[in-house]
């Protein structure tokens, strides 16, 4: 009998350097060793594990995408393959195309942007060139241009002036932003935030060479239902946080802190600083070349280019307050608990508050080393640690210690789907024994509360795409 042969690749190996700018890959291009894998066996059986690693969620070229994506596709070449995914869906419709093009390069006439005008609420802005994108939920401070914005101006014109004054409505609205008046009609329908159309049927394309096994079809979920959907506790940020947060949207600056060149990108983290209970400040900690943000921070008087900050407690914390009192109602001596905060300053906040009250507690981040981690994980599932503060993207995937934990707290989240689900998904291993709980805590009428509503329409992408009776027939 011929010996079995196997190779496993590190996603991460096929995102070399230097290929970005190649418009075209070849086989070439392929890592060595799989390269010379592929040389000597001629028909091989290939497994991709985290399918999603590869999915786009705008439509673009196929030179525009990732390094990885390009590469891995060119896979679909080779033998048979199979794809394994958690999150096949979790941002747009669009997720799909890679993932199913590495199964097999011909899964789509289409191109990605004829799919997007079929399966999303697409809109022009003229600013970008004349550009079509997904309709955001809000536009900025006047919200015109968004769902939320149209849907207002459409039903404001039908109370107005009935079904003249609503064509007149949706005429303008088409020339403005070329959105079709079966989207518009879409958009009246659906009073939430609901992008996405027709996802059943866009699965259903693929029911012949898809095979989907929830949880649901092999145990009793009925004691998970607040981890797939978790309680939320909201509260309210203190004076001086408000006017910060404030500051910060209005101005893109406070007192202290200058936001740096990605104002932008930079502006979300900061504004989840101070619903986490800190005031980010300009600093010159760690900088050889001693610049501060701003001028009258720096000893030279310069302007810094690599803008740095740290953070300083305000002196009121709801939210802190809020976590040690839901803390204290679950009773870490009797059930222990899964803290999750993106944001690694407040992990340590949090672990210091918990140590303050007699609370054993451990970190699960990017920043412990192996040996930290390991005792984390042993300390966690010999009980030695009652509350495990953990940060999503370094504890998310491919951890099972938590599996015997019967409560979880969102103290702070990032806007990654994935991540999300991932981390909901380390308690849920083998049958569920026990009520499980998750919980929601967030600042009510900050950017949390929009983070969590972008989470819950990813979370209905992924519902969709895993839900068995999308792929069966109809009639």
């Amino acid at each position: 009998m011929q010996r079995q042969r196997f190779l496993i690749v590190n996603t991460e190996a096929f995102s070399p350097s230097g290929l970005k700018g190649k418009k075209e890959l070849s086989e070439n291009d392929l890592p060595k060793v799989i390269q010379t894998f592929l040389s000597c066996v001629t028909d091989p059986f290939i497994v991709l594990d985290e399918s999603s690693k590869i999915k786009t969620t705008a439509p673009q070229a196929e030179k525009d995408k990732s390094t990885r994506t390009r590469l891995i596709k060119l896979l679909s070449r080779h033998g048979e393959r199979m794809a394994l995914t958690g999150t096949l869906m979790s941002k747009s419709p669009l997720n799909i195309v890679d993932q199913y093009q590495f199964l097999n390069e011909n899964s789509f006439p289409e191109s990605m942007w004829e799919l997007a005008e079929k399966y999303c609420i697409m809109m022009t802005i003229h600013i970008g060139r004349g550009r079509r994108v997904l309709m955001p939920e809000h536009s900025g401070e006047r919200d015109i241009a968004s769902w939320a914005g149209i849907r207002r101006r459409l039903i404001n014109a039908y109370q107005v002036g009935g079904t003249a004054r609503l064509q007149t409505a949706m005429d303008a609205i088409y020339r403005a932003y070329s959105v079709s008046a079966e989207n518009q009609r879409w958009i009246m329908e659906h009073k939430e935030y609901t992008p996405f159309k027709d996802t059943k049927a866009l699965m259903q394309r693929f029911a012949h060479c898809t095979e989907v096994v929830s949880r649901a079809d092999a145990f009793n979920t009925s004691l998970e239902r607040f981890i797939e959907k978790p309680i939320v506790k909201k509260v309210k940020l203190g004076k001086k946080a408000a006017e910060l947060y404030k500051q910060l949207v209005k101005l893109g600056f406070t007192d202290n802190i200058v936001l740096g060149k990605t104002a932008a990108m930079e502006l979300g983290q900061r504004l989840l600083d101070v619903c986490n209970g800190f005031e980010p400040v300009s600093s010159c900690l760690g900088c050889g070349k001693q610049e501060g943000i701003l001028r009258n921070t720096c000893p030279f008087h310069a302007e810094c280019q690599k803008p740095k900050a740290d953070y300083k407690p305000l002196s009121e914390n709801p939210k802190m307050e809020a976590l040690m009192e839901l803390i204290d109602e679950i009773d870490p001596e009797e059930h222990q608990v899964v803290i999750w905060s993106s944001r690694k300053n407040f992990m340590q906040a949090v672990r210091d508050e918990l140590e303050k009250s007699g609370i054993s507690a451990c970190c699960y981040s990017g920043d412990q080393s192996d040996k930290e981690k390991a005792d984390c994980r042993e300390g966690f599932m010999s009980g030695r640690y009652r509350v495990c503060v953990a940060n999503q993207q370094s504890a998310a995937y491919g951890t099972n210690f938590m599996k015997n934990c019967d409560y979880t707290i969102y103290a702070c989240s990032n806007a990654s789907v994935e991540q999300d689900y991932q981390s909901r998904h380390r308690f849920l291993r083998g049958q569920t024994e026990h009520m499980k709980y998750a919980y929601r805590l967030y600042v009510e009428g900050s950017v949390e509360e929009r983070i969590y509503a972008s989470l819950n329409v990813g979370a209905e992408l992924i519902g969709e795409a895993n839900r068995k009776d999308i792929f069966e027939l109809r009639g």
